[in-house]
């Protein structure tokens, strides 16, 4: 792992310490979470920390944060009752 590589992984534990958010599971060298939401369940290197959700399809207020190493759904999907990505117009109404 690089440097740069090595100062992210410790902004993170810091930034996750503060926020209690637990990042031991991203901090493991090598060791990146399992997409288990279906096929539109997707790992992205930076994504949202306001996933789509059928409860909050568009949240109103959200921040900036690039949220490293997480499952999201793809454009168009949401996070569904049963944690798989399904289609917005599939959420229980």
């Amino acid at each position: 792992m690089d440097y740069v590589g090595v100062k992210l992984l410790i902004a993170l534990a810091i930034i996750s310490t503060f926020a209690g958010i637990d990042a031991k599971p991203q901090l493991e060298l090598g060791k990146l979470p399992e997409c288990i939401g279906g096929p539109h369940d997707k790992l992205r290197q930076c994504g949202s920390s306001c996933p789509s959700t059928c409860s909050t399809p568009e949240p109103q207020i959200c921040t900036m944060q690039c949220i490293i190493n997480v499952c999201q759904c793809d454009e168009g999907y949401v996070r569904g009752p049963n944690e798989q990505c399904i289609h917005r117009d599939q959420c229980p109404k």
